[in-house]
């Protein structure tokens, strides 16, 4: 199939990317993680090699993964983020891998990446639910069967 859009002809992309996260056919966001992985595991790198950690793993790392989290953070692919996050808190506190990760995060004075997902999330759904200022209020979306393809705000355990 040829689409044109003002004489050019349009080419189909396979893995589009939006406003940074990359979307795939059936929106589990795999490439995205994947990606994420690829890139906070590079800067991981970089992390070892400066000094003032803290500071560093949270510019670098923390807010590369936090960027736009409440749309990927429901998918199943989430979680292949955070042994990267974990490497970098290790990097932090100069720990070995059998500190627990519950130590490890309160060792580093960082929110483990589950609660942070979970958080931020929320805090977007407190946003969208109440602020009529913001392009989604009062949108009401249709209960779907699969946990993944549930939206943020029809979620009521955050």
């Amino acid at each position: 199939m040829k689409i044109k859009w003002d004489q050019k002809i349009l080419e189909n992309c396979k893995y589009p990317v939006y406003l940074g996260v990359t979307l795939d056919r059936t929106l589990y966001f795999k490439k995205h993680t994947n990606k994420l992985k690829e890139k906070l595991s590079s800067r991981n790198n970089l992390l070892r090699k400066l000094a003032n950690l803290k500071q560093t793993a949270l510019t670098l790392c923390n807010l590369t993964a936090e960027y736009c989290i409440p749309v990927w953070a429901r998918s199943c692919h989430a979680s292949k983020v955070d042994p990267k996050l974990n490497k970098a808190c290790r990097t932090i506190t100069d720990t070995l891998k059998p500190t627990p990760l519950p130590v490890l995060y309160k060792l580093a004075s960082i929110a483990p990446p589950s609660i942070k997902r979970n958080t931020l999330t929320k805090c977007e759904r407190d946003k969208q639910l109440s602020d009529n200022r913001h392009p989604l209020y009062g949108y009401q979306e249709m209960r779907r069967r699969l946990k993944s393809r549930n939206s943020y705000v029809t979620t009521n355990s955050l």
